[in-house]
């Protein structure tokens, strides 16, 4: 049990035995509710015993349970603490396959690095009704720790997909008849804008913003406006803006 969870702190291991380590009881519930398929549950006695645990039990019958000290888990996470509770999750298939035909909506990330705006990203995606989160080669892991965190469970509401080559990929959509948008400075402003679907919407990275292959590659570039009194924008966070991009690319389109 400890060299497995002890294992996946690193990211080739957690590629290569496709799994990955969910951290505390919240990340747990969202994986069991949303159909995940967990591998091991490690926690203290009393967090096992937990009122809240107790009520997954159902769903976890087949599931190895262990038991460990606080210290010992600890050390056994991915993150600071354990929060009295790991375990590890199966990775679902991350390719493109089918991709373009099934989703209406599709948020795209180009080199967006941080995992804490990359789970943010996924989160508020779910929240939005968004389809599908594709990330390109420079985007953060998407089932990295710190990004299932801030996922708060958003992971099993979308669906994930990785792609080596995101011009490859937005020229693949594009042949389907989805519509190429993209979060940029000297895009339309959006609540000028009027989205159409199946569309995808690239954010690019917090330092530079959308790839200029990328930014050629999209129908139209969208931006978000400062009010009169506070015109500048470049300080909003990547997953802020996009926020409220999305609001639009979700409330206006048909």
């Amino acid at each position: 049990m400890a060299s497995t969870f002890k294992g996946l702190q690193r990211r080739p291991n957690r590629q290569r035995a496709q799994l990955s380590v969910l951290v505390g009881i919240r990340a747990i519930e969202a994986a069991v509710q949303g159909g995940a398929p967990l591998g091991h549950v490690a926690g203290t006695e009393s967090a096992l015993q937990n009122t809240r645990f107790q009520a997954l039990s159902d769903a976890l019958t087949e599931v190895p349970l262990y038991t460990a000290d606080a210290e010992t888990l600890n050390d056994l996470a991915p993150t600071a603490t354990a929060q009295g509770l790991l375990a590890t999750v199966r990775l679902p298939d991350l390719s493109l396959s089918g991709l373009w035909e099934a989703a209406r909506t599709t948020l795209v990330l180009d080199g967006v690095q941080d995992p804490g705006n990359v789970g943010t990203l996924i989160r508020t995606a779910a929240w939005f009704g968004v389809d599908a989160v594709v990330a390109g080669p420079q985007t953060a892991g998407l089932f990295h720790p710190s990004v299932l965190r801030a996922g708060m469970g958003g992971h099993w509401d979308v669906r994930l997909a990785r792609s080596s080559d995101l011009g490859e990929a937005i020229a693949q959509a594009r042949r389907s008849g989805v519509t190429g948008y993209g979060a940029d400075m000297g895009g339309t402003p959006a609540q000028y804008w009027h989205p159409v679907r199946p569309s995808l919407l690239v954010i690019g990275s917090e330092a530079h913003g959308l790839s200029p292959a990328l930014l050629g590659a999209l129908d139209e570039p969208v931006s978000v406006e400062g009010s009169a009194s506070h015109p500048a924008t470049e300080s909003l966070n990547a997953a802020v803006a996009a926020g409220i991009v999305m609001h639009r690319w979700t409330v206006a389109a048909p």
